[in-house]
């Protein structure tokens, strides 16, 4: 009974549920295989993944990230990618930038990180440097999650069961003969802080910034949100909310957010954001701390 009511709260939450039990079903049965998904202007495999049993559902989740990256991005220019997973953005910034580009994908798990590399060469992309390890404040090793719901899989602050050890470094380790840096894009489930502070190098020649905030997993972590928009304000960066798909809203160090997790970006280059990527700034109404 408690397996068909846990069956019942998933099916309820689900939009399109038919569609969910459908791509179950292709992923007990590794039909799963044999598909693929049209998703924002490129395909992906169906690999039995989270995030890719998100998109064969839902093709469109990811819409305002990679329509992003899609559109800010130009030939020739340099795109970060920190937390690719199995691919979804590293793909479309790919595309973007053309051979003439460099691109950086960092996925920490071996297995996202597999299906990325998968997902590259099914898109006939093979001049990314993708890399298989954590970014953070220092080099090393760090206990990393292994769960199912890989696109939830995260740095570890204790041990935990089925954890992995997988390799760490800073991101200026391996930007350090870059010149420059258009688009930084990260999402690591809570560990944003630390990949900053190991990027001081690299944020001096970035011109824009697209990073998760999540109250909870930042909480996890014993920081806040405000310890970020700090971070980036001293580094010369101006903040922006995502209110919808084509407006964004300025903030600052003082904005509460009112959801749980969202992204943000970060610019140093405001008239590119708008022009080329055709968003326009409203006005400011968020709730200050004080």
């Amino acid at each position: 009974m408690n397996k068909i009511t846990r069956i019942y709260r998933i099916l309820k939450r689900q939009k399109r549920p038919f569609c969910y039990l459908f791509a179950v079903f292709l992923l007990k049965t590794k039909l799963c295989n044999f598909f693929t998904i049209n998703t924002r202007g490129y395909k992906i495999r169906f690999s039995p993944s989270s995030l890719a049993t998100v998109l064969f559902c839902y093709p469109d989740d990811r819409k305002i990230t990679v329509d992003f990256i899609a559109n800010y991005l130009s030939k020739g220019e340099t795109y970060i990618d920190v937390g690719s997973n199995i691919g979804v953005t590293a793909i479309p910034g790919a595309k973007s930038v053309g051979k003439e580009g460099v691109v950086l994908a960092f996925e920490p798990h071996p297995l996202a990180y597999r299906y990325m590399c998968n997902n590259l060469e099914f898109n006939q992309i093979n001049y990314v440097n993708t890399i298989n390890a954590a970014l953070g404040e220092k080099e090393g090793m760090v206990s990393f999650s292994n769960i199912n719901a890989d696109d939830q899989n995260k740095v570890l602050t204790q041990k935990a069961k089925n954890a992995i050890e997988v390799p760490i470094n800073t991101l200026d380790h391996y930007t350090a003969n870059l010149n420059k840096v258009d688009l930084l894009k990260i999402d690591v489930e809570g560990y944003e802080k630390f990949v900053l502070e190991g990027s001081s190098k690299t944020l001096e020649k970035t011109k824009s910034i697209y990073i998760e905030i999540s109250v909870i997993h930042f909480k996890e972590f014993n920081y806040t949100a405000k310890d970020i928009f700090t971070k980036l304000e001293n580094q010369g960066f101006d903040l922006f909310r995502i209110v919808s798909e084509k407006k964004l809203e300025k903030i600052n160090t003082l904005y509460v957010q009112e959801v749980v997790s969202e992204n943000i970006v970060a610019t140093k280059n405001i008239n590119k954001l708008v022009k080329q990527g055709n968003w326009e700034i409203v006005e400011t109404s968020f709730v200050s701390a004080l």
